[in-house]
């Protein structure tokens, strides 16, 4: 049964929250779109929350400058009062420093999550991550020229 309402509302959310926070590198608020006990299989790294925003920290710091998660496309099938099954495309861009002759990467995968309700909340409790595309490209030897006019301070 395709999910609407409240409890699809609540899911997007943490989808959201999931995106902007491996985005703004904020590992707080990527751990607490799972429950504790939760499973992540991302190909590169299979286990528990902690250890896969550790992970991120780690492999992220230093290559990418930044990264673009796109969630889009959420098809929700409910299982039962407190389970929902949750299919999402995610198109995540990577971006090496400005000038560093770093490579950029473009993925599209699909993130298989079992969202479960306790106490209240929805949350991840498991997910699967598949790779439909993944491509690098080189990044340009130069910065653009008016990336300086586009920029903006942080709010």
């Amino acid at each position: 049964m395709t999910v609407t309402g409240p409890d699809a509302d609540a899911i997007r959310a943490v989808l959201h929250d999931y995106a902007r926070g491996v985005d703004d590198r904020d590992w707080k608020r990527v751990e607490r779109c799972y429950h504790a006990d939760a499973v992540d299989d991302h190909g590169v790294y299979v286990g528990d929350p902690a250890g896969l925003v550790a992970y991120f920290d780690e492999h992220l710091a230093g290559v990418y400058d930044g990264t673009l998660h796109v969630m889009t496309g959420s098809d929700l099938r409910r299982v039962d009062d407190t389970t929902i099954d949750s299919s999402t495309l995610c198109l995540a861009l990577h971006w090496p420093p400005a000038g560093s002759g770093g490579r950029h990467l473009v993925m599209v995968a699909d993130y298989d999550d079992r969202f479960e309700r306790r106490d209240d909340a929805w949350r991840i409790a498991r997910r699967t991550v598949r790779v439909r595309m993944a491509e690098e490209f080189d990044a340009a030897s130069e910065v653009w020229p008016l990336l300086d006019r586009f920029r903006r301070s942080e709010p």
